[in-house]
């Protein structure tokens, strides 16, 4: 990509305006979070989604990426560090909903 800027100097604060409505102009009106994000898109055009994610492992909870990653259809956390293990914990979620899986639309790999 050229010309990319990123709304923020850091990934935590970045995400906070990447998959939502919120911006730097808009940010004073109210919190990031309580702008509509990808998930909730995603639900008003019947979008079945998945949320895979190793990062910040055992922090979520109370981070940027949490907040929006909570939204989708289905949320799963890698319990290692190691990013490899994603593909892992695709095959296990693909293998354990396979009917389920026909049906999702986005697949959205947080590493």
């Amino acid at each position: 990509f050229d010309n990319v800027i990123s709304p923020a100097f850091y990934t935590d604060k970045s995400f906070t305006m990447l998959l939502t409505y919120a911006n730097r102009d808009n940010l004073n009106q109210k919190a990031w979070y309580q702008y509509k994000n990808l998930a909730h898109i995603l639900k008003l055009t019947d979008y079945k989604s998945v949320w895979i994610t190793s990062q910040g492992y055992g922090l979520m909870w109370g981070n940027s990426y949490y907040q929006v990653a909570k939204h989708f259809d289905t949320y799963i956390e890698n319990d290692k560090p190691y990013d490899e293990n994603l593909a892992a914990l695709f095959k296990r979620y693909y293998n354990n909903e396979r009917e389920r899986v026909k049906s999702v639309k986005i697949l959205l790999f947080f590493i």
